[in-house]
């Protein structure tokens, strides 16, 4: 098979330079870690000058009504030419310089120490009924502890944003190293076409990504092991239609250049018999194929598998009897299961004919069916006591167009098993084979149990 890839016209071409670095999925994710850690740290910035705010004005506010209490107590007590000697020499009464004023009860004022107007915090109380005292802040704390604390906040903020931007970049770089990983995998597939290439997974931690990269590599072996399997069964097919068509074509020569023309229904009888051979060749090669992508149409109704086995060997009695073998089927119960009945009945076929053809002359073919309700499945059961099955092939006898015989001198296209296997797995069954050489085989065929029609009459043949 050609290693060429196959593209559709119109589609873009794989380019493998190397993105713009500000185009890629490192910068985008730094640059938006960076721009929420900006905004939080805005935030967090704000609400922690917010609170010292709060804790100065709080602090500055008690200070200034102790003071104010001292100053009412003087006035009150030493009256206001007391109260005035006592602000003007500068006392321990007013150890920090501030604004104080008395006003009267008309608002006039009699005494004033300092500007109490422009103060940013002015507290007042009664001392007498005709006085009233201001005391004022002698500065605005914050605008002294302002600057140094906006100063540090945005000192802090600035820092914490470095170190953020610089860990974001290096742990997204981290955490998308399993996507790089996969970007250099998928490359390295398109340029070389090379379906062995997988994705180290050596260093990952077992998160999404890793697990990812796991699912990839399970795509990448299965198509290797599709692409493998389909280039065996080319070379098979080419060598299974080579003989027919030989012949084919061999029988048609003769038949042309013979002179007599009774001979020609003859020829023309073994073309066709040829060219039938191949059909089904094809047929069941299709058949295979749709099965394993999973779109073989199964006309499901209800069906006694039973029955079937019974219809099947009635189906070979005469090949059995020339073949000089037994075949018989074990007294049982119905099997009834909702599947596709004329697909089963093709696969229980295949297995008796199967078993006939490796079974030698008074040797013994057996049938049995069950149904299993813990297990959710009906199975058939072909048994033989012919030659047995090496254990080197067991492995492969469901392959396409595998043989036992390397020699191929055994009738049959190598299908058969094939197809069985298919049906199983496209009704959700499965299939068995157990075998020990020189004493024969025995071919398990399971569906699952489903039932579907209650008016279904065990032994009535679907329609």
């Amino acid at each position: 098979m050609s290693s060429a890839r196959n593209e559709p016209p119109n589609a873009p071409p794989a380019s493998s330079a190397a993105p713009s670095p500000f185009r890629t999925l490192t910068f985008r994710l730094s640059l938006w870690y960076a721009a929420t850690l900006l905004v939080a740290l805005a935030l967090l910035g704000g609400l922690a000058l917010y609170a010292v705010h709060r804790a100065v004005v709080r602090d500055e506010d008690v200070v200034v009504h102790q003071r104010l209490e001292r100053h009412t107590a003087v006035l009150d007590r030493m009256g206001l030419s007391g109260f005035e000697q006592a602000i003007n020499a500068a006392t321990a009464l007013e150890g920090e310089p501030g604004a104080v004023r008395v006003q009267d009860s008309a608002g006039r004022t009699l005494f004033n120490h300092g500007d109490v107007e422009s103060s940013a915090m002015v507290v007042s109380t009664s001392v007498s009924q005709d006085l009233r005292l201001e005391v004022a802040s002698p500065a605005d704390p914050w605008a002294r502890i302002g600057g140094p604390v906006k100063a540090a906040v945005l000192a802090l903020l600035i820092g914490c944003l470095l170190f953020g931007v610089v860990g974001s970049v290096i742990l997204t770089r981290r955490a998308l190293r399993p996507v790089a990983a996969l970007t250099a995998t998928a490359q390295a597939v398109v340029q070389s076409g090379d379906l062995s290439s997988r994705v180290d997974v050596s260093r990952g931690s077992g998160g999404e990504l890793d697990q990812l990269a796991l699912l990839v590599n399970r795509m990448l072996e299965r198509n290797q092991t599709l692409v493998r399997t389909m280039r065996e069964a080319l070379d098979n097919v080419a060598h299974d239609l080579r003989t027919p068509l030989t012949r084919l074509r061999g029988i048609a020569e003769v038949a042309l250049r013979a002179d007599k023309p009774e001979q020609a229904p003859e020829a023309l009888a073994d073309c066709i018999e040829e060219s039938d051979r191949a059909l089904v060749m094809l047929r069941t090669l299709m058949d295979i194929s749709e099965a394993e992508a999973g779109i073989m149409k199964l006309d499901r109704t209800q069906v006694d598998l039973h029955l079937i086995a019974a219809a099947t060997i009635e189906l070979y009695e005469q090949v059995a009897d020339e073949a000089g073998v037994s075949v018989v089927l074990l007294p049982g119960d119905p099997v009834v299961t909702f599947a596709d009945d004329n697909r089963l009945r093709q696969a229980a076929a295949n297995l008796v004919d199967n078993a006939i053809k490796y079974t030698p002359r008074g040797g013994q073919v057996q049938l049995d069916t069950e149904s299993d309700p813990n297990a959710h499945e009906v199975r058939l059961r072909v048994r033989d006591n012919g030659r047995g099955i090496p254990a080197e092939a067991i492995s492969r006898i469901w392959d396409r167009l595998y043989r036992v015989d390397p020699s191929r001198t055994e009738r049959g296209l190598g299908l058969g098993l094939s197809l069985v296997k298919a049906i199983a797995l496209a009704h959700g069954g499965r299939v068995e084979v157990e075998s020990v050489p020189g004493q024969g085989s025995t071919f398990l065929l399971a569906v699952p149990l489903q039932v579907q029609d209650p008016k279904w009459v065990p032994g009535r043949r679907s329609q």
